[in-house]
This record gives C-alpha cells, structure tokens and sequence, in this order.
C-alpha cells in the first residue's frame, strides 16, 4: 500500500514538473481505508506470535514480567478494537478472536 501510495506521488510530482493537471486516484484512500484493518491484524498477530515464541521459549532471564503484562494488555486491546471491527467477517474475526485467546 506504501510503495503504491509512494508511486502515485511521484506520478503527481512529474505531472506538475510538465505543468500538466495531476490525476487524482480517488480509489486509492477507500481501499487503503478498506485493507487498513487487515494490514493492522497481520502486523499485531505476527509481533504477537514472535514475542509469544520468546516469551515461553526462550531464556526466563530475559523476560520481565512486568513488561510481558503491559505488551499482553496492549496487544489484547489492539486485537479486541479489531475484533469488533470486523463484525459480521468471519475469517479476520475468528484470527483476531484466537489471538486474543492465545
């Protein structure tokens, strides 16, 4: 989404160098809107998952417990806003209700 985002200023910014009118993609903001939700629940679920994997597989002397407790929280709350976001979604609710669980 960002390198098309990027693509499309850089067409605008040539446009303008030629002193042509810039072409205005009103697509593109609904369907970033659209995907953003998803984007945020692959980034949430993957850190979950990588912190998750050190947290109980690796070495007990790294982990703070009280830093564990805060990431859990945020994360829970990240994933619930989704969770309700996606109401009426199966797939995406069901990933963010497993995570949540987990």
């Amino acid at each position: 989404l960002q390198a098309a985002a990027d693509k499309i200023e850089a067409f605008n910014l040539e446009e303008e160098a030629f002193g042509w009118q810039t072409t205005a993609y009103p697509q593109r903001i609904s369907i970033i809107n659209t995907l953003k939700p998803y984007h945020n629940l692959y980034e949430l679920t993957v850190d979950f998952n990588t912190k998750y994997k050190d947290w109980m597989d690796g070495p007990m002397g790294n982990v703070d417990p009280d830093n564990v407790e805060l990431e859990v929280g945020n994360f829970w709350r990240g994933l619930y806003k989704l969770e309700k976001g996606f109401d009426g979604i199966a797939a995406p609710k069901k990933i963010a209700g497993k995570v949540k669980a987990k």
